[in-house]
């Protein structure tokens, strides 16, 4: 039971993880593009 639960906790923990990092390189391209398309 508690062997699931961590498996559950750990997947979801590294797709949070991954997540994050997506929308943080997300949010620096939309700003690349912003200043390629300023200049």
């Amino acid at each position: 039971m508690s062997k699931t639960v961590a498996k559950k906790t750990k997947k979801t923990g590294f797709s949070y993880e991954k997540s994050k990092y997506r929308i943080k390189y997300l949010n620096r391209f939309k700003n690349l593009k912003k200043l390629i398309d300023f200049s």
